[in-house]
């Protein structure tokens, strides 16, 4: 943010370990506020934890406020499970790998609407690459075929 010229001093940066700590009890600790509503953008992390991380990282979400949001993105089952007919999965898969940070996880659509669900939020929009390469970008040219959007909200 401060490399782009955005204003930081109502910003705290909190670093945490997903895999070892409670994402609730750290924010706390650093002044977050559970009882007001919250956005979180939860961006290129959840294939990079193993799918327990992830259910618990939801569950501890759960506890915001009501009318809070979460978006975040999540490689798409499909093309985890078959790379060959997915552009630019193979590629993606590897380079990640070799770069010591393979992806663990991945998800079905449904399954993370279902995952949500069970931590009573609903969700407002999930995209794949036909609704993003269109709808958002704006754009008919080929993109990655792997990942998944969601957006949803804390009921």
């Amino acid at each position: 943010m401060r490399r782009c010229g955005q204003p930081t001093a109502h910003v705290t940066f909190v670093e945490i370990d997903l895999n070892t700590e409670n994402l609730i009890d750290h924010l706390e600790k650093h002044g977050f506020d559970l009882n007001q509503k919250t956005f979180v953008l939860w961006e290129g992390v959840t294939y990079y934890l193993p799918i327990t991380s992830v259910h618990s990282v939801l569950a501890q979400l759960s506890l915001l406020s009501t009318e809070s949001a979460i978006a975040f993105d999540y490689v798409l089952e499909k093309s985890f499970q078959d790379p060959s007919g997915h552009y630019g999965a193979s590629e993606c898969f590897r380079y990640v790998k070799r770069k010591g940070e393979p992806m663990l996880t991945s998800f079905k659509p449904e399954e993370i609407e279902q995952e949500l669900q069970r931590h009573g939020f609903m969700v407002v929009s999930q995209m794949e690459k036909e609704a993003l390469s269109t709808s958002v970008l704006q754009t008919t040219e080929t993109m990655c075929d792997i990942f998944g959007i969601v957006h949803a909200r804390r009921t």
